[in-house]
């Protein structure tokens, strides 16, 4: 039975902590406080909204300040001034040894004063947009500020050295970094727009193609969150091309395996399978075993969704081997999946159900519903292969409160709701199924890691 929920009054009056409100713009917050938040902020609470725009300013373009188009000189300032406040808190993350201060080294490990030379300030915005570049896949809050930083005091010096070529590549580059976290943080139309705006800044630059080829693969992948696929495709062909005539596999494997999931998401899986083989052979020659192993992992993936259960399961062993060392207690739960329904996909359906219902326990244990409620559905897949209909009644009836409860999105409960009401009736289709399935991915991140 699904737990009560507070009423609109409770949301009203009780107030989020400002921590809480940046969690939920962040997309890090968990059920039920985001279904909380949610209600909260949509009863129109005035004190909690003004809470708002400071909070989205790290994440949406349309919240980003906007310096004042009389004050040259006040970006640059307030740019330093910032990062003055914030060098106690960032000091171990970008300090360096003092050997490492020489004019050689190209470093500096604290924010530099206006009457600095301008190579040291070039230095240190240099340095910040290395750090925001190293925190892609960490803390998004913390990967936009750093770029961020890094775009305001590059900007700012140009108005002062529009002729230093450099100080646009630098503009570019924090921008491209800052578009690349609006992008995983949900805002993909704003991070398009904004890698635009950085390839336009690296053609006032010195550093030519190199940079516009790293920007045009981050421009892919928003292109694929945006699902504006015909338009990755192209970009993805040209630096195919591009790394093929310069032999750096490590940058081909990765680009293939974007490739793969273009042809993944348009349920393209042999085609798809066959650039993430490619891209595996290419990032092992660049010895990028880990990447590799994924690779791998998504192209007996694809294999499985093509229904290729039998060549699927003459790759798991060397998938197994490939991705043991490097793979996450979770990865390998999702491994032992795969085989369980490789297995069942040859018809040995016994063996199968005993792993799924394993699995299920399991991921349920680790507080990962997802994955725990796709695995159910492969196991009512089963099921209804073996005319078991009471059994697909009651697993999909778990689900329906098991995310009544976590508040999800409406069309991924009706389909399960149908699920379940088709079981008790013993109509129950591959259709309805494949609804439910499709709706609960669809509840997840992309298909393939890149």
């Amino acid at each position: 039975m699904a737990k009560p929920q507070p009423t609109d009054a409770v949301f009203v009056a009780v107030h989020p902590a400002e921590a809480e409100i940046e969690a939920f713009f962040a997309g890090t917050l968990h059920s039920p406080i985001r279904l909380r938040v949610f209600r909260h902020l949509l009863a129109g609470c005035a004190e909690c909204a003004a809470l708002c725009r400071p909070v989205l300013a790290g994440h949406a373009l349309a919240f980003a300040p906007i310096p004042s188009k009389d004050d040259y000189d006040a970006p640059i300032d307030q740019a330093f001034a910032r990062l003055r406040e914030q060098v106690g808190s960032w000091g171990a993350l970008v300090g360096l040894p003092s050997a490492a201060n020489a004019p050689e080294s190209g470093a500096a490990t604290h924010p530099p004063d206006l009457e600095d030379s301008l190579w040291v300030k070039l230095a240190w915005v240099d340095r910040l947009v290395r750090v925001a570049r190293s925190m892609r896949g960490g803390s998004l809050a913390d990967y936009t500020q750093f770029a961020t930083e890094a775009l305001d005091a590059a900007l700012a010096l140009a108005e002062r050295e529009p002729n230093e070529t450099l100080l646009w590549d630098l503009a570019a580059r924090s921008r491209a970094e800052r578009a690349n976290a609006w992008r995983l943080a949900g805002s993909t139309q704003a991070a398009i727009a904004e890698l635009e705006a950085a390839r336009q800044e690296a053609g006032k630059g010195s550093e030519g193609l190199p940079l516009l080829v790293e920007i045009a693969s981050l421009e892919a992948s928003a292109f694929m969150d945006g699902r504006q696929l015909g338009q990755a495709e192209i970009l993805l062909a040209q630096l195919e091309t591009f790394h093929r005539a310069t032999g750096d596999y490590e940058a081909l494997g990765r680009t293939l395996m974007q490739i793969g999931n273009v042809a993944y998401f348009q349920g393209a899986y042999t085609r798809a399978a066959t650039a993430y083989v490619v891209a595996h052979d290419n990032l092992i020659i660049a010895k990028q075993n880990e990447v590799a192993g994924f690779a791998f992992k998504n192209a007996v993936d694809a294999l499985v969704r093509a229904g290729l259960y039998a060549e699927a399961g003459q790759l798991l062993p060397d998938l197994r081997r490939c991705l043991e060392p490097h793979a996450s207690p979770i990865e390998i739960r999702k491994l032992r999946w795969m085989e369980a329904k490789c297995v069942a996909g040859v018809g040995c359906v016994v063996p199968a159900a005993a792993e799924l219902w394993r699995l299920a326990g399991e991921f349920g244990a680790m507080g990962l519903p997802y994955h725990q409620a796709l695995v159910v559905l492969d196991l009512c897949g089963i099921w209804l292969y073996q005319g078991l209909y009471a059994e697909i009644a009651d697993a999909s009836g778990h689900l329906v409160r098991t995310f009544g409860e976590l508040g999800i999105e409406r069309e991924a409960l009706q389909a399960i709701f149908l699920l379940k009401q088709a079981a008790v009736q013993q109509r129950v289709t591959d259709k309805h199924l494949a609804a439910a399935i499709r709706q609960v991915e669809g509840l997840q991140t992309r298909p393939a890691r890149c």
